[in-house]
């Protein structure tokens, strides 16, 4: 889906915003040859993460990309939109560290949302 098609979208659905709670949805294409993202050396690093990627070399945080070249992780940016205060949510963001990388390699939050960092390794990184 173009730029322009994400901005039409997000215009058609903020246009008719009421409260503070809106929903885009859509999908962003990749087109051509996705790009393999690189192994990270972790030789003389962590211990606990070599050992975990011995056989399975720890990949760079690149884009994910489906079978039909659609971005799993995506922000939209929304030009334009209404003026009008917008609280943080409650809830915290959860950044999650499992298997020496973080399970979600976006994470967007506002401005005075909590945030809450696990690590569930055995080890002390990053």
């Amino acid at each position: 889906m173009k730029r322009s098609s994400i901005a039409a979208i997000a215009a058609l659905l903020l246009s008719g915003l009421q409260s503070q709670a809106a929903t885009l949805t859509g999908t962003v294409v990749f087109e051509g040859k996705p790009p393999v993202p690189p192994v990270i050396d972790t030789r003389g690093k962590d211990k606990h993460c070599m050992e975990m990627h011995r056989d399975d070399p720890l990949r760079a945080d690149g884009a994910a990309i489906g079978p039909n070249g659609e971005f799993q992780w995506i922000f939209v940016w929304v030009d334009n939109p209404p003026k009008q205060d917008y609280l943080p949510p409650e809830t915290p963001a959860m950044l999650t560290q499992k298997n020496c990388r973080y399970e979600q390699p976006v994470l967007g939050l506002m401005a005075g949302q909590p945030l809450e960092i696990h690590n569930n390794d055995e080890t002390t990184h990053n």
